[in-house]
């Protein structure tokens, strides 16, 4: 599969966002399937707005800071070499303190 896909869900499974990127050329394909922009991936963006950086600040914002004292230990404990926020992610399911809601990975 080339195209990375997953879906934003909330605390109670019910879908938010789905994205679909081809990493290669860098595409993203997304649909909200709630009318609240806090609710959604790429926020009041459109289709044809939403950058890869946009992607790639989402999953920072459902990551651990990179600055963290103890991310050595975090890494290790996650099979990782270096920070990548998506993998971080995959691990995760991009769950949060602050939030209930999670990536799931297809």
């Amino acid at each position: 599969k080339i195209n990375m896909k997953f879906d934003y869900l909330d605390e109670n499974n019910n879908i938010l966002t789905t994205v679909s990127v081809n990493p290669i050329t860098k595409k993203i394909k997304f649909k909200n399937y709630v009318d609240d922009p806090i609710l959604c991936v790429f926020g009041v963006k459109g289709e044809d707005e939403v950058t890869y950086d946009d992607l790639m600040y989402f999953f920072e914002s459902r990551s651990f800071s990179k600055q963290r004292k103890d991310l050595p230990d975090l890494l290790e404990y996650m099979g990782l070499k270096k920070y990548d926020p998506i993998a971080i992610c995959k691990f995760s399911k991009g769950r949060c303190a602050y939030d209930s809601n999670w990536i799931r990975f297809r």
